[in-house]
């Protein structure tokens, strides 16, 4: 994000939107955050407000919290503008009703004016279903108010594309392999020196690594799959973080110079040899765990994940020994597919082309069929878990007693996802 547009997009020149454009995987969410970072640490006087939308995070995708978080935001660099959105919220609560949409946006446009310059990042707005509603608000924001400076995120869908076309004063940058690999270079070199296994390399091996993995991503290297030839370049970002997390799983020099002689040439053959490491005796469970956080309604801990993929349906007396005994065991097998977040213990897929792949005809027609997800299979399996897991024998008795509710959530981690989805 060193590049003359951003330079003069961040100084607050005639570039009023920035877009970000390229295709799943190719970086974009690492390129946003690099962004981020270099706004925050600008000695520059201006404000600056964020926020990330996100596939596993179904109240990110929301409009209404989207622009509630930009507005809590310039809110908290000027506490005095609190005072608007106390006075419409009472309004709404009086009558039993939320803020709109339109009434945010109009706090928003107002209170960019409170600031000599306000600098937006919304990465992947496209990931919200509300995705049209919510770039129209912004597009009207960026025309109402010639202080506020936006960067935008997305995928390269037309339909997004048609709505984009209405902001004001835009620069798109696309994504490409000669656009991105100075930022992919600096990744690697990062995870090189950073990474608590790969930092304990020697210098030599790491400048193979690096080589070998620059050379992939600048699509200099391609195969051929059903008669076309296939460029690697389209994931790259995704594909070198899935390379570098194998090869720290290494456990001799030889074995990364082995690992690096054998790179997948794709995102999806990546995938697919992760899926093909899964010992035998562990592939249902692995199934059964990427099925719940592919179509998961909310975000699962570890201790929902491991309860949920035991559940047998119709099945309705629950023997604690047929719990998972070291629930860590499931993030080493899903290694690379799955991401966990060790603060608040919750686990999720790794990017959204995992989910993509998942769910692919490809998949499903090929020898790892096994491990494809249909949509409405599984909506169906997850529901039917849930059902039988609110029968189960230990709640017969009805609702808790007074104070018994939080032990009983402690006890059963699966019971709120299941009550109340």
């Amino acid at each position: 994000m060193t590049g003359k547009l951003f330079t003069e997009w961040s100084l607050g020149c005639n570039c009023q939107v920035l877009w970000l454009r390229g295709k799943p995987g190719a970086g974009k969410t690492t390129l946003v955050s690099s962004a981020i970072d270099m706004l925050l640490s600008s000695q520059e006087q201006r404000t600056n407000a964020y926020f990330y939308c996100s596939f596993t995070e179904a109240a990110t995708q929301e409009s209404i919290n989207v622009l509630g978080s930009l507005e809590t935001q310039l809110c908290d660099a000027k506490p005095h503008l609190w005072s608007d959105v106390e006075e419409r919220y009472h309004e709404r609560s009086q009558k039993k009703e939320k803020l709109r949409l339109n009434e945010l946006q109009k706090l928003i446009e107002d209170h960019c004016n409170e600031f000599s310059c306000v600098f937006m990042v919304l990465d992947a707005p496209n990931e919200s279903p509300q995705y049209p509603d919510l770039l129209r608000c912004l597009s009207t924001l960026t025309h109402l108010s010639n202080r506020l400076r936006l960067l935008i995120s997305t995928t390269e869908e037309a339909s997004i594309q048609q709505l984009l076309e209405g902001f004001p004063n835009m620069t798109v940058i696309d994504i490409k392999p000669q656009n991105v690999l100075p930022d992919v270079a600096d990744y690697v070199q990062r995870e090189l020196q950073e990474h608590p296994t790969l930092c304990k390399l020697s210098h030599s091996l790491k400048g193979d690594i690096q080589e070998a993995l620059l050379l992939k991503t600048d699509g200099m290297s391609v195969f051929l799959a059903n008669s076309r030839l296939v460029s690697l370049t389209a994931y790259r970002f995704r594909w070198v973080q899935c390379q570098l997390q194998h090869l720290s799983t290494q456990l001799t020099a030889k074995a990364v110079r082995g690992a690096l002689e054998e790179l997948p040439p794709s995102l999806e053959s990546t995938y697919s040899q992760i899926l093909k490491r899964i010992p035998d005796y562990r592939m249902s469970v692995a199934r059964d765990a990427l099925l719940w956080l592919a179509l998961a309604q909310t975000s699962l801990s570890l201790e929902e994940l491991c309860e949920a993929i035991v559940i047998q349906e119709g099945v309705f007396t629950f023997d604690v020994e047929q719990r998972i005994s070291r629930p860590e065991d499931i993030l080493d097998c899903c290694r690379g597919l799955i991401s966990y977040d060790k603060d608040n213990r919750l686990v999720y897929l790794a990017h959204s082309s995992v989910k993509e792949f998942l769910m692919s005809e490809r998949l499903k027609n090929s020898s790892l069929g096994f491990f494809h997800i249909d949509e409405t299979a599984a909506n169906r399996t997850i529901t039917k878990a849930c059902l039988t897991y609110l029968r189960l024998d230990a709640f017969a008795n009805g609702y808790c007693k007074s104070g018994g509710l939080r032990d009983r959530w402690r006890d059963w981690p699966l019971l709120q996802y299941a009550a109340f989805n």
